[in-house]
């Protein structure tokens, strides 16, 4: 997702504490720039420091990954007529697209004579090996055992890749753009991994690298026969110049503001901290026409604003052209229902590849009276209470009162249909909503109904919490008008964190249940092992394990499912660890939301709607121009 939103296209805003004002704007008067509004405005303009408000559109026009991704315009054709020719999932599983290096690069290669593309295997030294170690492992690694050691840096089958440069890029100061660039920044990254954390993450399997071809290809290695990896490194991690990154010791004290180099089609022009940040078009960017329109705005101002009630009265007044920021499902709505009152304002709706969840815990320990809903809970009835919980969810009215329709069914496999991965058929394809079915179940597990809810076996209270950000007060309360039908006591208690992650930190293992948020997109699927998993000969559940989930039959599956090389082998596994999945009544799928986008054409046409993509995506830059 981050990349898809990484080659975004040009901006130009009002300024949220003046009455719309530009410098240099007068509306109605010719401006050769876009306008975008922002709830939040960077710190920084460093490429790795902030995914939160405008930094990942302002560092997306100036620095690229390696690759780009192909994704859908929801018309199923582009601004000029052509059509969409859908990537093959067996020849391009990765959806890749060339950028800074050819697609070649990451698959396996043809012959012995092909320049590009990734060997099945490499064998490492011991020395190569022990770094990788040490750094995933710590210092101690020696010292731990050979199974955990295999489990976390494999002794063989690495795979060795060799990516091409694609000829003409060239940084915005005019310096050539080098397989050497791509080398300077994984070992960059790799050396100062403790400030630059979320960018090492990605790497976390990278050994070395050498460049040769003058330059033109990079040879690197991963201690990993998991193809996933790859995925991550190539549309995710920004570039860096290495003729100027080089004399930068310490990241973390870079605000990057000055003259950030980058090789994408715009450069900064100004930045003023809080306030508003411009971008001017490159004259001597090579890709117009394939990566950015000839068209293209020359400036685009991206302008801090209030509240989203502002940035709306801007874009219905053409003091904005976009709204960076998704809008929420309630405001779209008031959009749609009062045509009169905004008669400029465009809603792209577009799907996504997540889906929204009831996480279940079901972690053995019971902590300050919390309910765990595992197998072995309610005297061996768990697994019946999680499945009646799970067919009491109806999927079409949450749609219809919490996403105001803006929304899709998501089956209990929680991979979406734009997903080659996604189970299209049999029992599991979809979400199951039955409530005699669930009724019956719990009837006969002996969840007796005493006054308006139910009681344990034995007859004790029985009161779930909702564990959920404000932001998802409404769902969970609709939750528990669902689950009155099977007369089982929800309540929503409301989390203070800001993200999920915040709520596994603060709360540990003690909560009954949270609203959840996950994305099992082909091919990084080992996020599946994130979520489910454990650590590498350990009996510690994964960070975001957040149920602390123990079943050795997914784990297997799992582990089968990453390290199949074939892409068509690697979908039929994926199956089979969604299946498993759905059967534990684990992760229960609410829906999959419609990211919700607004512009008006009042400057600019050509605006190309894409599935998983803000409306200010790479497919937009491509074909935008002035009306």
């Amino acid at each position: 997702m981050k990349r898809k939103i990484a080659l975004f296209l040009s901006l130009l805003l009002a300024a949220a504490s003046l009455p719309f004002a530009f410098a240099g704007c007068v509306r109605g008067a010719k401006y050769d720039g876009l306008n975008v509004g922002t709830l939040i405005l960077p710190k920084n303009l460093m490429p790795y420091d902030s995914n939160t408000g405008a930094a990942t559109l302002i560092t997306g026009l100036i620095y690229d990954s390696l690759l780009d991704i192909i994704v859908e315009p929801t018309e199923g054709k582009y601004p000029d007529g052509t059509a969409f020719t859908p990537a093959d999932d067996v020849e391009n599983p990765f959806h890749f697209k060339d950028l800074l290096v050819t697609t070649a690069g990451v698959y396996p290669k043809k012959s012995a004579d092909d320049a590009a593309g990734r060997e099945d295997t490499y064998t490492p030294t011991e020395d190569q090996r022990n770094r990788v170690l040490s750094r995933k492992l710590g210092t101690g690694y020696a010292a731990l055992p050979d199974r955990e050691k295999e489990e976390s840096v494999p002794s063989d089958n690495w795979f060795k890749y060799t990516l091409e440069v694609v000829g003409g890029n060239t940084w915005n100061d005019g310096t050539p753009f080098t397989a050497e660039d791509i080398k300077f920044t994984f070992d960059y990254i790799t050396l100062n991994r403790g400030a630059l954390a979320s960018q090492a993450m990605f790497l976390a399997n990278y050994s070395h690298s050498a460049v040769h071809g003058g330059g033109k290809y990079l040879d690197f290695y991963l201690a990993t026969h998991k193809t996933s990896d790859i995925k991550t490194i190539c549309n995710s991690i920004p570039i860096l110049p290495k003729h100027i990154w080089e004399s930068i010791s310490k990241p973390k004290n870079e605000k990057n503001t000055n003259n950030p180099v980058g090789t994408h089609a715009y450069k900064l022009q100004t930045y003023a901290e809080n306030n508003s940040v411009t971008l001017a078009l490159r004259d001597d960017y090579a890709f117009f026409g394939d990566v950015i329109s000839a068209d293209a705005p020359k400036f685009i101002t991206i302008t801090l604003m209030g509240t989203a009630d502002i940035m709306l009265q801007a874009l219905e007044k053409g003091d904005i052209d976009v709204i960076w920021e998704e809008v929420e499902a309630g405001k779209a709505k008031q959009i749609r229902d009062h045509p009169d009152l905004y008669k400029k304002i465009k809603l792209a709706a577009v799907g996504t590849d997540y889906a929204d969840t009831l996480l279940l815990n079901v972690n053995e320990y019971n902590f300050d009276n919390k309910e765990h809903f595992a197998d072995s809970a309610f005297g061996g009835k768990g697994a019946e209470f999680r499945k009646a919980v799970s067919l009491a969810i109806d999927q079409d009215e949450l749609i219809d009162k919490v996403l105001y329709g803006y929304g899709r069914r998501v089956g209990p496999g929680l991979v979406t249909g734009e997903q080659p991965h996604a189970l299209t058929d049999g029992p599991w394809a979809s979400h199951k909503k039955d409530i005699d079915e669930a009724n019956r179940i719990l009837d006969e597990a002996g969840f007796n109904v005493s006054g308006n809810y139910r009681t344990k076996p034995g007859g004790a209270s029985l009161t779930v919490k909702i564990l959920a950000r404000a932001s998802n007060e409404r769902v969970a309360q609709a939750l528990t008008e669902q689950f009155a039908k099977i007369k089982v006591n929800f309540e929503y208690e409301r989390a203070f964190d800001s993200y999920s992650d915040d709520i596994k930190f603060s709360y540990g293992s003690n909560f009954d249940a949270i609203i959840n948020r996950v994305t099992y997109a082909f091919p990084t699927i080992l996020m599946f092992d994130a979520r489910y998993g454990f650590y590498p000969g350990t009996s510690n559940p994964r960070l975001y394990n957040y149920s602390g989930l123990d079943d050795p039959v997914l784990r297997g599956l799992m582990a089968d499912m990453e390290n199949e090389k074939d892409p068509a082998a690697q979908i039929a596994k994926a199956h089979a660890v969604q299946t498993r999945l759905a059967g534990l009544y684990l992760e229960l799928p609410l829906y999959s939301p419609n990211m919700i986008y607004a512009y008006n054409e009042l400057r600019y046409k050509n605006w190309v709607s894409c599935v998983g993509a803000p409306i200010l995506g790479s497919d937009t830059f491509k074909y935008i121009a002035p009306v």
